[in-house]
């Protein structure tokens, strides 16, 4: 065996080597990172058992109000006389974001005339001062919101409604003696809502 062929042997034979020696340390690194991914989600699941855990209790701002269906029930019982609009809304329906500015309108415009506009939010309690209050603040509505205060959003509904199949958005029509008169399901337009509204408004005279 000649020198340069002994060379490019032993060159040869440490670049095995040292990809052997990346390769150890990649699978060290991958089997590291594993690990750590496993304890992170671990400890995200324990933190997610742990809010709802306490869900219920968490103290929310006037912006997004915790309310149970005995308090919702309260609620309207203290609005009898006025004619209440429902709206059942989440951050993440398009639609439902859509149409706040229209209701935000006709609660200023009716206010003052026998209309009570209230905005019930089936968004995650855990998620009312990341997603729901900072959405309210930044729109500035004056109108009342609430944040459902239920694991299950949807038997709070069917309470109202038991007719309810979980679409959103969905308003509610109470008379003034706190009947619910009509369910509107899908998005509004102000004309549209504002003709109903005051065909109601009207039987208060």
């Amino acid at each position: 065996m000649g020198i340069e062929s002994f060379t490019k042997k032993r060159e040869y034979l440490i670049s095995i080597k040292g990809t052997s020696n990346l390769t150890m340390a990649l699978k060290n690194s991958i089997y590291i990172y594993l690990i750590l991914g496993l304890f992170a989600c671990e400890q995200s699941q324990k933190t997610q058992v742990a809010i709802s855990a306490f869900e219920i209790e968490a103290d929310t701002s006037k912006l997004a109000s915790l309310v149970d269906y005995k308090e919702f029930e309260d609620l309207l019982a203290n609005e009898k006389g006025k004619v209440v609009l429902v709206n059942l809304w989440a951050t993440w329906c398009k639609p439902c974001v859509q149409e706040m500015p229209m209701l935000e309108k006709l609660h200023q415009n009716y206010e003052g005339k026998g209309l009570k506009v209230v905005t019930l939010s089936i968004d995650e309690v855990a998620k009312a001062d990341s997603l729901v209050i900072p959405y309210w603040e930044e729109m500035n509505f004056s109108m009342d919101n609430y944040l459902i205060a239920h694991q299950d959003p949807g038997a709070f509904v069917n309470k109202i409604d038991p007719l309810w199949i979980g679409l959103i958005p969905t308003s509610f029509i109470f008379d003034a003696n706190g009947e619910k008169i009509e369910t509107i399901t899908g998005t509004m337009s102000y004309k549209g809502i504002e003709k109903k509204m005051l065909k109601v408004l009207n039987r208060l005279n």
